[in-house]
């Protein structure tokens, strides 16, 4: 049986420039009519073309693709194949990471979003922090730690930026800016680049989802964490910080930011 290329085209939803790279390239082999200009395939060009097909819905590149015309066994199929298998698997990894990190953005969000929503008490595994400097002292910023900083900055969104507040648990003396990310997410895609990270020990933190307008008020801050010492008689263990949750420009032109203040409690 012959197919004409238009048909195929239509059929596979191909167009036949595509289809004539595919030849161009050796995939396919083309049947030319003497006295017209039509094209056509054999059934095995048909059987071909379908696997081609098949292959690119699968997320093979062309070039991967073009095996089906190599030389080849049914074991290089199979490797193949199931080389491919392990390029999904990986990336539904990610992709999951991506979704559990979004639904931890999004359970802070709503938090934000419950009247009267306070503190309350939070088990994690523990934190890395790469600190960069005091925030107002841009001769002391990064100074020495760009290399490393880098590595943090890319992995954005499953790491994020952070206060820490010098806090003695009466007020704040003192603040720095920083990078930050959970211990798991460290693990996985940071551990080779730890270069002066310091740990914070996983247990128990008091956590508020805070609002504030442009530049954070570290006495503002301060505030937050003594009454909340006082009103329920947790000890602290070490010093709060924040965690990013977003930034944005609102209706009244407000510049705000959204973060996560965290308190070690014992």
């Amino acid at each position: 049986m012959k197919y004409h290329v238009g048909k195929l085209s239509s059929l596979f939803g191909i167009s036949a420039q595509t289809l004539h790279h595919y030849e161009k390239l050796g995939l396919l082999e083309v049947d030319r009519h003497e006295g017209n200009a039509y094209r056509s395939y054999d059934d095995y060009g048909f059987q071909r073309l379908g696997t081609i097909r098949k292959l690119r819905n699968a997320g093979f590149s062309l070039k991967d693709s073009a095996f089906v015309y190599g030389r080849i066994g049914e074991r290089d199929v199979y490797e193949k194949y199931k080389k491919r298998k392990r390029e999904v698997q990986a990336h539904i990894r990610e992709q999951q990471r991506v979704v559990d990190q979004l639904e931890a953005y999004l359970d802070q969000l709503e938090r934000l979003l419950l009247p009267d929503e306070g503190f309350k008490v939070l088990e994690y595994d523990g934190f890395h922090r790469l600190d960069l400097g005091r925030a107002d002292d841009a001769t002391t910023l990064l100074e020495g730690r760009e290399r490393s900083a880098a590595a943090w900055f890319r992995q954005l969104f499953f790491t994020t930026t952070s206060i820490l507040l010098d806090f003695d648990g009466l007020e704040v003396r003192d603040y720095s800016m920083g990078v930050i990310a959970e211990r798991s997410v460290f693990l996985s895609l940071l551990r080779a680049r730890d270069d002066g990270a310091e740990f914070i020990p996983g247990g128990a933190f008091a956590s508020r989802v805070v609002k504030y307008h442009n530049t954070m008020d570290p006495g503002a801050m301060g505030r937050l964490c003594a009454d909340h010492l006082a009103e329920s008689g947790q000890r602290l263990r070490g010093k709060p910080f924040t965690r990013l949750v977003t930034s944005f420009r609102d209706h009244e032109d407000n510049k705000v930011n959204i973060v996560e203040l965290l308190i070690p409690i014992e």
